[in-house]
This record gives C-alpha cells, sequence and structure tokens, in this order.
C-alpha cells in the first residue's frame, strides 16, 4: 500500500484491463479482506491527490464497490464521502464504476450523507451531449442520498426553461419525489414525509406543471408511469384527464403492467364510474391470450393479472359495458381451463364474475368447468383453508346463484358433494346452500347419491366425500366428531344467504370465521345423514358404531344449540338410535338405552311443562352427556360404576344444572384421572354467558381456584384448571364475576409470589391482565374502589 502511487503511475492504461481480469479481480473479489479493501480505498485516494482518478483507479475502485455490495457490507462512511468529493466537479464516464456506486448508493440504509456543499455540473441540463444512463443513474442515486444533491436538482430544475426533453427529465423528478414521499397505508398511494416543507412541496409542484405540458406528446414509458403513480397523490397540478387518455390510447403490450393498473387506479375519479371501455377490451384480449397460450404464467403476466382484479373490485369500472359478452366469458374460460390452480387467476376471476350481472355470465359452462376440473383447488384443500380456495368457494356459489333453476341438476350436486368436507367453515356453508338449494328443487335428498359411509378412526388425508367409478363415498373422522363435541358453539349464528351473495360480504365473513369451524363437523348437515343412514335398507352404519364412534355424543350436542330446528334434528337422531338399541344385540344396549331415554324424556318434559327453562340444555350438561356415552359403552373405563350410579339415582335428569360431577372423583387410585376428566369437561362445556351464569351460581370457579392451590394437584391439572379461566374471561362478564365474586387478583398475586417457572409466571400475568381487559372496568374499579388498577400493576405485572 506505501507504493500504490509509483503502482498507479507505472501501470501502462493499455494493459491495465488485463491485469484487472487476470490478477486484480480474484484477489478483490475473493481473496482480500473488507478491512484491507478499505485501506486500498484510502491508498487510491491519497494517490488521486487533487487528479481525476485514472482508468486503473475506476476500475479497481469499481470492484471494490462490487465486492462490498456482493456481501452486503458497506464502506466505511467517510471513505464513501471522499470518493463523493473527488467526483464533485463532475461524474466519469466510466459506465461499470458509475452502476456499481450507484447501486452501492441505493443499498445503503442511511437516507442522507451529509457532504456540507457539493458542486455537479448535471448531465440532464447540459443539452450539448448525448445523455449517458449510467451517470442520469448515478445522479439520481445521489438524489435520493445526498441531501445537498436534492437542493441544487431542485434549484436546477425551478430555473430551467426546457422541458422539451421529457424522457430525459423524468428520473431526476422520480427520484426527487421519492426522496420526499413515502408509501401510505395503501401501498399504491403516496404521502410526503416531514422533511418535504411546504416551500419544496409548492416548488416540486410547480416544476411538474411546466414538466407535463410536453409529456403526453408521446405515450409514457415505464418509469414516466412510476412518476406520475406518485405525482397523482402528492401533486395537485397533475392532468389526470390527459394522463389517463394518454394511457387509454396506448395499445402497447409491453406498457400491460401492474404499475399501470395502479397508475389507472389513481387517476380515476372515484366518484365516477370510469368510461375506460377500449383499454378494458385490449386487456381482457391480452389475458385471454396469455392465459390459453401460456403453460406457465410469467410472474409479470401473474401480478398484472391480481392488480386488475384489485381495481375491479373497487368497482370503478363497468365490466358488463365495457366489453361482449363473448369476450368477457372468453377470459373466464380460459383461465380457469389452464390455470383454476393459481392464486392471482382464481382471485381475478372471483371479481369478475362478483361483477357480473347473470345475462353477462354463461354461468352453467363457467360452473360445470369448475366442478369437473381435476386441479379444483377445493379437492386439494385442509382443515385451514388457504385463500384460493375462498375465492373459488365464492366462485362457485356466485356461478350456481345467478341461475339456480337451469342448474340445479344431479350433476351439479354430485359435483358440489365432491368438493364438500362438511364443516362449518364459510367454504362449505356455501357449498350446503347449494346442496339444500337442488335438493329443494330436485325434491331428493342428497344423501341418495352416496353409495356408502364409512366412520373411520382417522380420515386424515382421505376426502370427506371422494368419487370412485362414478359412486360417491363419504369417510366420516371420529376424531372430528369428537373434537365437533368438546369445540361446539351452541349459539353461533348461521352465515345467512346475504353473506355470501357479494365477493365483499364472503371474504368479511372469511375473516370472521374461527379456527374451529373449519375443524369441526356441521350439525345441520350431518344429523339429518346420519339418520338416513342408521334408517336405510342397506344397514350404512349399525347402531354399535352410531355409539362409540361419537355419532351419538356428536347428536347429544345439537340439544344445546339456540336453533329449534337442530335440537328437534338431534331429537330424531335420538330417537332414531333407541330404535335401532332395542332390536339390537349390541352388549352395552342396556346402560346406553338407559341414558338415552332419561336424556329424552328429560328434554321433552322440559318442552311440554311451563317451567321457564330454555328448551336448549347448558353446554356443560351436553358435553357431559356426550362424555357419558363413551363411557357406558366401555365397562372397564374408570368412571363406568360411578356415571351409571348417578344416572339410576333418579328417573329424569336435571339438564339446566351443573351434574352432580364433582362427586364422581374422590380420594383413590383413579382420583387424577377422574378429576382430568371433570376439568375437561368443564373448560369444554364453558361457551356462553348463560353457562358462566351457571358456574358463578354452583361456585365452579372456587373451587377450581381451591383445587389448584392443593399440593396434591397435578401440574397437567393446574393447566387445565388456567384454561378454564382463560376461557372464562373471553365471555361476556367473565372477568369482572372471576374478580369481584372469586378474587381473582388476589390470587394471581398469590400465586406470583411463589416459585414458578419463566413461562408459568409470564402466563398468570397474562391471564391477570386478560381477566381485568375483558371486566367492566368502571364497575371493577368501583368495586374495589379504586384500588384495583394499584393490584394489577405493582402487584402482578411487575412481579
Amino acid at each position: 500500500m506505501a507504493d500504490i502511487s509509483q503502482f498507479f503511475a507505472n501501470n501502462n492504461i493499455n494493459n491495465h484491463k488485463q491485469n484487472i481480469a487476470f490478477i486484480y479481480e480474484p484477489i478483490i473479489l475473493q481473496i482480500l479482506s473488507l478491512e484491507n479493501l478499505s485501506n486500498l480505498v484510502s491508498a487510491i485516494l491519497k494517490s488521486a491527490n487533487v487528479k481525476e482518478f485514472s482508468e486503473l483507479q475506476f476500475d479497481l475502485l469499481r470492484l471494490i464497490l462490487e465486492r462490498f455490495s456482493t456481501v452486503d457490507e458497506h464502506l466505511p462512511r467517510q471513505l464513501l464521502k471522499d470518493i463523493l468529493v473527488q467526483l464533485r466537479r463532475h461524474l466519469p464516464d466510466h459506465e461499470s464504476f458509475n452502476r456499481a456506486l450507484e447501486k452501492h448508493l441505493l443499498d445503503l440504509p442511511e437516507q442522507n450523507i451529509d457532504m456540507g456543499s457539493f458542486s455537479l455540473n448535471l448531465s440532464l441540463l447540459n443539452p450539448g451531449k448525448e445523455h449517458s444512463a449510467t451517470k442520469a443513474g448515478l445522479e439520481c442515486a445521489l438524489i435520493r442520498k445526498v441531501d445537498v444533491m436534492r437542493e441544487l436538482v431542485l434549484s436546477s430544475l425551478t430555473i430551467t426553461s426546457d422541458f422539451t426533453r421529457a424522457k430525459d427529465i423524468s428520473p431526476y423528478l422520480m427520484a426527487l419525489l421519492e426522496s420526499f414521499s413515502i408509501p401510505g397505508k395503501d401501498t399504491t398511494r403516496f404521502e410526503w414525509t416531514v422533511k418535504a416543507s411546504a416551500e419544496t412541496r409548492d416548488q416540486l409542484d410547480k416544476i411538474f406543471a411546466r414538466f407535463q405540458v410536453n409529456l403526453y406528446e408521446n405515450h409514457l414509458s415505464p418509469e414516466q408511469v412510476n412518476l406520475l403513480q406518485r405525482a397523482a397523490s402528492l401533486l395537485p397540478s397533475l392532468d389526470k384527464t390527459k394522463a389517463l387518455q394518454n394511457i387509454i390510447q396506448d395499445n402497447r403490450r409491453s406498457n400491460l403492467t401492474a404499475k399501470t393498473v395502479d397508475l389507472i387506479g389513481s387517476l380515476i375519479d372515484s366518484r365516477e364510474i370510469a368510461d375506460i371501455r377500449s383499454w378494458v377490451l385490449m386487456v381482457l384480449g391480452f389475458l385471454t391470450r396469455r392465459f390459453a397460450e401460456d403453460e406457465l404464467l410469467s410472474g409479470k403476466v401473474l401480478m398484472f393479472t391480481k392488480r386488475l382484479g384489485e381495481l375491479l373490485a373497487q368497482e370503478r369500472i363497468d365490466l358488463s359495458t365495457s366489453a361482449p359478452r363473448a369476450a368477457l366469458n372468453a377470459v373466464l374460460e380460459s383461465g380457469l381451463q389452464k390455470h383454476i390452480d393459481i392464486p392471482e387467476i382464481v382471485y381475478f376471476v372471483s371479481v369478475m364474475v362478483s361483477q357480473l350481472p347473470a345475462k353477462s355470465l354463461d354461468a352453467g359452462k363457467l360452473l360445470q368447468m369448475v366442478l369437473g376440473h381435476s386441479k379444483n383447488p377445493l379437492l386439494f384443500r385442509d382443515d385451514t383453508p388457504d385463500e384460493i380456495s375462498n375465492h373459488m368457494g365464492f366462485v362457485i356459489y356466485y356461478l350456481f346463484s345467478v341461475s339456480k333453476l337451469s342448474q340445479s341438476t344431479i350433476t351439479t350436486m354430485d359435483g358440489v358433494l365432491g368438493l364438500y368436507h362438511g364443516t362449518n367453515d364459510i367454504i362449505d356453508t356455501a357449498l350446503l346452500n347449494i346442496i339444500w338449494s337442488i335438493e329443494a328443487h330436485l325434491a331428493q335428498s342428497c344423501a341418495n347419491r352416496v353409495a356408502d359411509w364409512l366412520i373411520l378412526e382417522r380420515a386424515e388425508g382421505k376426502p370427506f366425500i371422494s368419487r370412485v367409478r362414478g359412486r360417491l363415498f363419504v369417510a366420516l373422522d371420529s376424531k372430528k366428531l369428537a373434537r365437533s363435541v368438546f369445540q361446539y358453539s351452541p349459539h353461533k349464528e348461521a352465515v345467512s344467504n346475504v353473506d355470501l351473495k357479494t365477493f365483499e360480504l364472503f371474504m368479511g365473513a372469511v375473516a370472521e370465521q374461527k379456527d374451529t369451524d373449519t375443524r369441526t363437523y356441521n350439525f345441520e348437515f350431518l344429523l339429518p345423514v346420519l339418520t338416513y343412514c342408521l334408517l336405510s335398507d342397506k344397514v350404512i352404519i349399525d347402531v354399535q358404531a352410531a355409539v362409540e364412534k361419537h355419532t351419538l355424543g356428536f347428536a347429544i350436542m345439537g340439544l344445546c344449540s339456540y336453533n329449534k330446528s337442530l335440537n328437534n334434528k338431534a331429537c330424531g337422531y335420538i330417537k332414531t338410535v333407541i330404535a335401532m338399541l332395542e332390536t339390537s344385540t349390541y352388549r352395552e344396549r342396556t346402560q346406553i338405552l338407559h341414558l338415552l331415554c332419561a336424556v329424552l324424556v328429560s328434554f321433552t318434559s322440559n318442552e311440554k311443562s311451563d317451567a321457564p327453562q330454555p328448551s336448549h340444555i347448558p353446554t356443560v350438561v351436553g358435553v357431559f352427556l356426550a362424555q357419558s356415552v363413551q363411557v357406558l359403552s366401555n365397562p372397564s373405563h374408570f368412571l363406568y360404576e360411578k356415571v351409571m350410579e348417578l344416572l339410576l339415582r333418579q328417573p329424569l335428569l336435571n339438564l339446566h344444572d351443573v351434574p352432580h360431577m364433582i362427586s364422581l372423583s374422590n380420594i383413590g387410585e383413579e382420583y387424577h384421572k377422574e378429576f382430568f376428566w371433570i376439568l375437561n369437561v368443564l373448560e369444554a362445556g364453558l361457551k356462553t354467558e348463560k353457562d358462566l351464569d351457571l358456574y358463578r351460581k354452583r361456585n365452579v370457579f372456587g373451587n377450581c381456584l381451591n383445587v389448584y392451590n392443593s399440593p396434591y394437584t397435578s401440574d397437567k391439572e393446574k393447566e387445565k384448571i388456567i384454561e378454564l379461566l382463560w376461557n372464562a374471561a373471553g365471555i361476556e362478564g367473565g372477568g369482572t364475576t372471576l374478580i369481584t365474586r372469586n378474587g381473582i387478583i388476589s390470587w394471581v398475586e398469590n400465586q406470583l409470589s411463589g416459585a414458578l417457572s419463566v413461562e408459568n409466571r409470564i402466563l398468570m400475568k397474562r391471564l391477570g391482565a386478560r381477566l381485568f381487559e375483558s371486566s367492566a372496568k368502571e364497575h371493577v374499579n368501583e368495586w374495589s374502589k379504586g384500588n384495583i388498577e394499584y393490584h394489577l400493576r405493582d402487584g402482578i405485572l411487575v412481579k
């Protein structure tokens, strides 16, 4: 490094390129450390002094900058400033160095490099020289990173009168706008940064007003499209009408990009429906060809399609009047036929069909294409449907709903059944509505279309309904049936047809659905078909399977529903099971019959009496009875004798009170297993405000808090108690009840004062905070005379 000046002086400029290629490049890019490279930069700068960099020096600096960029590192700040100072009068004609320095500058995390002063002969203001793209790129990078450079360019553009070279000036205006603005919440909109003063904004607006006079004489370049996208949000002087006309009249396929669509969205007046029929027709033709001819769509086409869908979703373009029916259906058919498994295409299709009236759609052809497609995303969805599945569910529902009568056929029913999973999610809700509509039209149950029903111990990976040689086979998952018991929500409101009619409402319902909706079976669908299976002459499901594989417990949960129709369906299934058990040879039929008859008589007697109790039963009672079925079907179960004894105490069951479950457990060999079983039932049975009120009356929470403190309680049982308390906080009034009636805040403080693991300490703090946040704070503060927040802050959160 000491002899670097002599080295540069002795190096012949005619052979330095060969030295660069064979000697310096591998050393700089692979061997020297970053520290040595920084020292090399210092040596180069010292050797240059006041002279310009030589060709060799530019090449070495270019290699060093490339090496730093390759490893995502940056030159020391002072060295970078020294290089810029060396270039302050004019930028070199060394293209590769300019590109390397431009990239290095743009990769810097800093938004501003303090240069003090910066004097530069800008290439855009020198009409006598040919415009250099690499110089312009480097100058624009300097605008984005060097404050004084922004001021220099801004003042230069303010005083210039020559804006005829719009193409050359565009990058500089874009760099200025990028320096003074950031994307807003809507990524297609922009807003000024704090460093953009009112004077700067006004200055930029005046510059742009003079600049755009010549801008629309030619079609816009991609860079100018980006510029107008920012200007649409920031500069009042933008002539939106002329800009929109320029884009509409541009029939170049190369300008059909996502950025162009974003710009159109910014230019269209939100108060009016835009008349851009010629552009829409051109775009639909372009997409139809791409969808039909390309086996694999490019990223550019996919992004363009998605952005176009987002623009159409705003309903500011009247599709039905912008293109003929044939063009609209052609793009839908080509997209669905070859690319039905691509999310961007299905989203675009879902938006398009939602915007079109029945007369503009070839709904029957499109629906049959979708239902019969081997790559339909609904064939491959799991318990957590993705966006493409939700969009496809809407497409199917909408295509059917616009022409119900003509499409209510056996073919359509079989196609929909092949995609149906029997769950409570929005997709299956939409498909079930289609099934019911076809059943009503044909006066024929969908159960007649099924060749066989199976209840498997675990049906993971196996479709709910599958087609084999033209016949439909249903596979029920007994594990999912059991999960449906524990995760049942009795006051869940059914999704109405209104919520499915428009794309916006449909996706809104998707956002509101819970994880359990996709993991539990739909009672209204399954109870009638289970009843059919038991009554069928083919004996599709025998009564033993109905009892032991959770279908009976599943039906009992239907008695908890606030829906009268579902109560009746549950009673119908229970009656069917009773009838089948009376003639069955099933070994455990006697005790199961006793339980079912007691439940049915108790439930119907309440309906006939003038008693104030509601027709539905509390969730916890339903879970207890459903689990009792599994106990009684297994005489070796550790609770078998106790459950039988409980049922034999009286002919009728009190279905509107917490069962005497605590009495099922007492000190003994099976104590922990019995108590954990009870906690499971209590935790699963707390779903509504009425459940909460029942727990409060029977002091369930107080007993659980006491048990938690017992030295005999296991960690597993404590975890389940915390889950119970956590669920209570999620119910209206749960936090208030636990704070004012059970002293939960003091209890949490007491737990935190003991020896807890880090995880349990965090969990206790979160529980205390959740309970307080869910409570009626005004009432709780009045009850505690203002001390509750003190206890929460100092007694819980800081411990």
